[in-house]
Order: C-alpha cells, then sequence, then structure tokens
C-alpha cells in the first residue's frame, strides 16, 4: 500500500511540472508581446517625427537655423538667402496642395 508521504510527493511534483509547462509558452508570448510593442512604439515615433517634420512651422525653423548656420559659417548673409526662401515657399505651397489633394 502506498503512504500519504508518496502520495503527497507525486501530487507536489505533478503540480511543479504542469507548472513549468504552463509557463514556458507564457514567457515566449510575453516576449513577443513586448516586441511588437517596441515595435509600434517605434512607428508611433517614426510617424509623430514625419508629420512634425512636414508641418510649415517645422520647415521655417529648419530653414532659420540652416541659414544662421550658413551665415555663422562665413557663406553668406541671411539676406542673400532672399532667392531661397522663395523657392522655399514654392516647395511648400506644392507640399501642401499635394497634401490636400491626395
Amino acid at each position: 500500500m502506498v503512504d500519504i508521504q508518496t502520495v503527497s510527493i507525486a501530487i507536489t511534483s505533478a503540480s511543479v511540472v504542469a507548472g513549468v509547462v504552463h509557463y514556458a509558452p507564457q514567457l515566449r508570448h510575453q516576449a513577443r508581446a513586448r516586441q511588437d510593442m517596441v515595435k509600434a512604439r517605434y512607428a508611433d515615433l517614426l510617424m509623430a517625427s514625419y508629420s512634425t517634420c512636414g508641418s510649415k512651422e517645422f520647415q521655417e525653423a529648419m530653414w532659420e537655423v540652416i541659414q544662421a548656420n550658413l551665415a555663422r559659417a562665413g557663406f553668406g548673409t541671411s539676406s542673400s538667402f532672399s532667392t531661397v526662401d522663395s523657392s522655399m515657399d514654392i516647395v511648400n505651397s506644392v507640399v501642401v496642395v499635394r497634401r490636400d489633394s491626395g
């Protein structure tokens, strides 16, 4: 006949094995879910930066920084960039028309 201690050891061993069998796929699933979440965050960040870079305010601010850096580097003054300024307005208007039509 089997005593109570042997039954208790068998039940404990079986429950440990069942726990490991259940927990291993859960860990794998959580790792995949974490990777997917990181990819989604990266995509959100990329889209947010893309929409920010496409705004007229960002382009104007960036152009001011470029003008200041070019002037500081000795490539002329801000007034010598007026033709480029007008061409930037043309580019911005094309971008706005393209966004509205698309």
